[in-house]
């Protein structure tokens, strides 16, 4: 019981972490990360003219978020 309570716990707390915004009030979400890299700075800066990517865990999939 206690093992599953600690395992709990932990699941939230990375859940927590994986989508913590990455550049709040300015940013807009444009497509799913590359599959194998799980980047956007390529994307986001040369595509889309934004200042930084990232890419970030938004339910079901991870997706870029590009920085204005």
């Amino acid at each position: 019981m206690k093992a599953s309570m600690i395992i709990l716990v932990l699941t939230i707390i990375t859940c927590a972490v994986i989508s913590a915004d990455a550049c709040p009030k300015s940013k807009y979400f444009k497509g799913t990360c590359n599959a194998l890299t799980r980047d956007c700075q390529i994307h986001c800066t040369r595509l889309e003219g934004a200042k930084s990517g990232q890419c970030v865990y938004k339910f079901p999939s991870f997706r870029c978020t590009c920085c204005r």
